[in-house]
């Protein structure tokens, strides 16, 4: 699917889209400081020097495998220096990574590598009980298109070790189109089945370029990210770092007790991280008495977000704000809020628009609707994606006729320029024909003292329809009954016929590759509950 060809004339002449790629940011970054740290580790460093050294000998190797302009590389591997390195050396030679996440098994990873007819994967031998590289050997036995299994540390026969690859000699110069396909991520389908989305240079570096001016990230800076870079959220740190010449702290998996020790030892300045990542920390006490005193920004994104969690957090933060961030696949980061924001705004907002992203909140004929109504919120910019890939029945229903891509986000726009976010359009239930969305439920749940995290979907009904499904986690060894949350709820001064009507108690929530959680699964979960409640009966 093409960009409309007046709106990317306009964002060129706005100077928004710079025809720009990776590569010329690592090489700006390592002709003015070539000994500057790029990469810190656990046992080490890496300059952007040698980075770029050996991002050129990765790309030679790759070059030597016959991939080039326009082929698909899986990148199935833990953060570290070698996905960064590889990250680049595809941009040197003009191919397209996509990233596979780390929580992908066999049909997850069958589906991604198919659909965009990927010519190679590069991942590690295993990780836990699975056998990545025996798998991706069981994928290229049925892939037409895919003919290198590429393992990081070597693997068994039939796969390329990463490390022969390194050629010395330098990769024949292509010049991908900044406007071309530059990675192509999907969508975490944690409400429907999830669609390819390819993103362009232009699209990326538009988005990091303006951010990164917004929060004053700069050389003397050390950015974190928590989750993986196969996350589009995550690969702000790579490329903020290769714009401004910051360090990246790497954090190769995350797990709570490694994250907390690292951001204490590293002394990152900016922190990317979800909920996920951050509740736990937060309900068992691990940011108690550790000197987080090296961060100043600390942005959340990724699901929805409590006043409550972010009030606690900034009260950690002797030197940081934290910052709320609303983003998709399909734009990177959309709104946030600023560094000189008073806390109500991340506590209570997803902030104002990044630089280059037009917003509006519409009715469904497309109807902009004043400051303080509810509608869809609808972006359009030059970090948007054009289309997905291979799919005009998508398209067609995720953009109006004058290209406002439908984010499905219900939300309303404070009297500060602010956007609340409501819940998702279809993040509903509808109980007996009268409708209403959950996230307004669930932000009001995070509030009862003995709960950690909660979702509401809807569950089926023989005379409603459906019902609302609360699943809640509780602290610690606290627990909770279905009366004891509604009474919560009425307190709060909320609708009866808002009230959950089945509680489920859960010891984890299921979350998808993004780390959100995973409503579809819940709905199953609340689907087969009633099924087999009936079946007792």
């Amino acid at each position: 699917m093409a960009y409309d060809a007046g709106l990317a004339a306009r964002y060129r002449d706005e100077g928004l889209w710079r025809d720009e790629l990776l590569t010329d940011w690592l090489d700006r970054t390592v002709a003015e400081t070539p000994d500057a740290t790029a990469i810190v580790m656990a046992d080490g460093s890496m300059t952007f020097a040698e980075l770029g050294a050996l991002s050129d000998r990765l790309a030679a190797g790759f070059r030597r495998l016959g991939i080039g302009m326009g082929d698909v590389v899986g990148v199935q591997l833990r953060n570290g220096p070698y996905w960064v390195a590889i990250h680049v050396a595809l941009c040197r030679i003009g191919a397209v990574m996509t990233g596979i996440h780390l929580t992908f098994r066999e049909s997850e990873c069958e589906r991604a590598l198919a659909f965009g007819e990927a010519v190679a994967i590069v991942c590690e031998e295993a990780m836990g009980d699975f056998a990545i590289a025996e798998t991706m050997l069981r994928l290229k036995a049925r892939l037409p298109s895919l003919e290198h299994v590429i393992v990081a540390g070597g693997g068994p026969e039939g796969t390329v070790a990463l490390e022969s690859l390194e050629d010395e000699s330098r990769p024949a110069a292509e010049r991908a189109d900044a406007s071309g396909p530059f990675i192509m991520l999907y969508t975490s389908g944690s409400t429907s089945r999830p669609k390819a989305v390819p993103l362009s240079y232009n699209n990326l570096l538009t988005n990091a370029r303006g951010s990164a001016g917004v929060f004053g990230i700069a050389a003397r800076d050390r950015i974190m990210a928590a989750g993986p870079f196969a996350h589009l959220y995550s690969l702000h740190s790579p490329h903020f770092s290769l714009l401004t010449g910051a360090a990246q702290v790497i954090l190769p998996v995350y797990e709570k007790g490694a994250f907390v020790d690292l951001v204490e030892k590293a002394r990152p300045t900016v922190v990317f991280a979800v909920p996920a990542h951050i509740f736990p920390c937060l309900a068992e006490g691990l940011l108690d008495h550790r000197d987080w005193s090296s961060v100043r920004l600390l942005l959340i994104a990724g699901a929805a977000v409590s006043g409550d969690l972010v009030r606690e957090l900034d009260s950690k933060l002797p030197n940081g704000r934290v910052i709320q961030l609303w983003g998709m696949t399909e734009m990177q980061a959309g709104l946030y809020t600023r560094p000189d924001d008073p806390v109500d705004f991340p506590a209570t907002t997803c902030g104002r628009p990044s630089p280059g992203t037009e917003i509006r909140i519409a009715t469904d004929d497309g109807e902009a609707l004043a400051q303080g109504a509810e509608g869809e919120l609808q972006v359009r910019g030059a970090s948007v994606f054009p289309g997905y890939l291979h799919d005009p029945e998508a398209n067609a229903e995720a953009f109006t006729h004058d290209r406002w891509f439908r984010t499905g986000d219900l939300a309303a726009v404070d009297e500060h320029g602010n956007v609340v976010l409501k819940g998702r359009i279809k993040d509903t239930v509808n109980r007996g024909g009268v409708k209403y969305s959950t996230r307004e439920v669930e932000d009001l749940l995070l509030g009862h003292p003995a709960v950690d995290q909660a979702a509401v979907v809807p569950a089926p009904h023989p005379r409603l329809g459906e019902i609302g499904c609360a699943f809640a986690v509780t602290l610690g060894d606290k627990t909770v009954t279905l009366d004891d949350l509604c009474a919560w709820l009425l307190g709060q001064g909320i609708a009866k016929y808002k009230l959950p009507e089945r509680l489920e108690l859960i010891g984890e929530m299921p979350l998808g590759p993004s780390r959100k959680i995973d409503k579809e699964t819940l709905k199953a979960m609340a689907a087969e509950t009633r099924s087999a409640q009936a079946g007792a009966r």
